[in-house]
């Protein structure tokens, strides 16, 4: 069944030609109706595929973009968390200077306490 010219040098000027692709021509040299009539179902169906990928493209472009935007946000929420952590790092770091501080007054005033005790043990026995 030689329906299908794809060669130049027998190149029908009068039969219908199909564009499959953008450099890729068919040109159909058949009346048949049969023939004809499978070529549009295929034709049809290439049409039902092209439009399903097309769709399938969207949905991806619409799940792209979603993901992008999740991804920017949890970006910023890593940045917030970054900087709440330098925060906590900093209150640490004072807390801990307060506490050598409350710890070197402390030191100070249990000398005092010593000292005034010994002090009051001094006067009660020259008394």
């Amino acid at each position: 069944m030689n329906n299908y010219v794809y060669s130049q040098k027998t190149w029908n000027k009068s039969a219908p030609i199909i564009i499959i692709g953008k450099d890729t021509l068919i040109q159909i040299t058949t009346n048949d109706v049969h023939t004809l009539n499978l070529l549009k179902f295929r034709a049809d169906e290439c049409e039902e595929i092209q439009s399903a990928l097309l769709s399938k493209i969207q949905q991806d472009s619409v799940l792209i973009d979603n993901q992008t935007a999740l991804n920017s946000s949890l970006q910023k929420q890593i940045s917030l968390q970054s900087n709440i952590i330098e925060n906590n790092d900093i209150i640490q770091q004072s807390y801990k200077q307060q506490i050598k501080e409350i710890k070197k007054k402390h030191r100070k005033n249990v000398y005092l306490l010593s000292g005034i005790s010994v002090l009051l043990g001094v006067l009660t026995i020259v008394r």
